[in-house]
């Protein structure tokens, strides 16, 4: 049995998520938090395979909430859904550590295939959002994306090896694969790209 919590503001939707998923599937919602202080409680008191997180979760909700949950519990998989079904959303919580991002449109089975997806080892799963040509980011893995941050903050080949635990030869292959992807090598374009992208802040 897969064992989840939901943080959502809607309690309703809580109950009826349990309630589906009881029905239909092997997953058992073990918790549920309307607010990230609850939420945080039920971290530290329970132990759960998955957490389904609503991005604008009141009191401190979105990036901030999921930098920290990947902070303190680095190995619990986040599933952000969100009523925003946009390309800056998705892209936003994929970088702040969230293993996929789905649209509170979406269907109820596209729900549970993607905690189900998720839970077997996919990660920068995108569902219920149609990228925007220019969103060039949703196409970096996340490790792509942690090469690209260290780049345009001044580190050497060398250095990013260190700091990843990788070899100098996988960094310049995601060097390439970057490349490739977004169309863009110079580090002032990379620049540009991370800050219009929010890798990097403007305080950079």
């Amino acid at each position: 049995m897969i064992k989840i919590l939901i943080a959502d503001d809607t309690k309703l939707l809580c109950e009826l998520l349990e309630s589906y998923f009881q029905a239909n599937s092997n997953i058992e919602v073990i918790g549920s938090a309307q607010n990230i202080s609850t939420l945080k409680e039920l971290l530290n008191s329970t132990s759960s395979d998955l957490l389904l997180l609503d991005y604008s979760l009141p009191l401190g909700g979105g990036m901030a909430a999921i930098t920290w949950i990947k902070t303190n519990y680095p190995a619990l998989p986040i599933l952000v859904f969100s009523t925003y079904n946009d390309t800056e959303t998705a892209s936003c919580a994929l970088t702040a550590g969230a293993a996929g991002f789905i649209a509170k449109d979406s269907d109820l089975t596209i729900l549970s295939d993607s905690i189900q997806a998720i839970l077997q080892g996919e990660r920068n799963l995108c569902r219920g959002v149609q990228a925007e040509p220019g969103s060039a980011l949703l196409r970096l893995s996340p490790r792509e994306q942690e090469v690209l941050k260290l780049l345009v903050c001044g580190y050497t080949t060398r250095l990013i090896a260190e700091t990843l635990y990788i070899s100098e030869k996988t960094v310049e292959a995601h060097r390439a694969h970057i490349k490739n992807k977004i169309g863009i090598s110079s580090i002032s374009g990379l620049t540009k790209f991370a800050l219009r992208e929010g890798i990097i802040d403007s305080s950079f």
